[in-house]
């Protein structure tokens, strides 16, 4: 009992010091009075802004993420192309585990990481070739495309009735 109570205070104390200097990059603060099994819930579960809700609306964030992309680059006018690739990047990441929490099959969730990866390798080779001042080819972007209907051609199945 003594050490369940120690090691509290110490798990207690840590959340306290990193509230105050900041040990990390969340922003979160804990408002005084909440119970530690809350602190650290609060802590554990920061979710990004813009993460999907669900394994359809990554895939649309995705193909809108894909067409502003494109866009951009094709018009020469990508300010924002960092941030861009970059929360890109980040739902690529987790569309496996978005998929998993939908109804899709074992089969389809395969295909749905294999996809995101290899969405996920052009994107970075794009984002390569325009921080260098290349211009990307168009295959590249057909090749994002024919990923992305894929993805898309699994949305239905992602929210089957049970």
């Amino acid at each position: 009992m003594r050490n369940e109570h120690l090691s509290k205070l110490s798990v207690l104390a840590i959340v306290i010091v990193c509230d105050a200097v900041g040990c990390g990059t969340s922003t979160t603060t804990i408002p005084l009075g909440t119970n530690l099994e809350q602190q650290t819930d609060r802590l554990e579960h920061h979710v990004s802004e813009h993460r999907p809700a669900s394994f359809a609306v990554a895939v649309e964030q995705i193909q809108s993420r894909h067409n502003q992309i494109h866009n951009e680059i094709q018009t020469k006018t990508h300010p924002a192309l960092d941030h861009q690739l970059s929360e890109l990047q980040d739902i690529l990441g987790w569309l496996p585990e978005i998929a998993g929490d939908s109804d899709l099959r074992q089969a389809d969730w395969n295909l749905v990481k294999q996809h995101s990866q290899q969405l996920a390798n052009l994107y970075q080779e794009l984002h390569q070739k325009v921080a260098n001042g290349i211009r990307p080819e168009q295959s590249s972007f057909d090749k994002m495309e024919t990923l992305n209907e894929g993805l898309r051609k699994l949305v239905p199945a992602s929210d089957r009735l049970h």
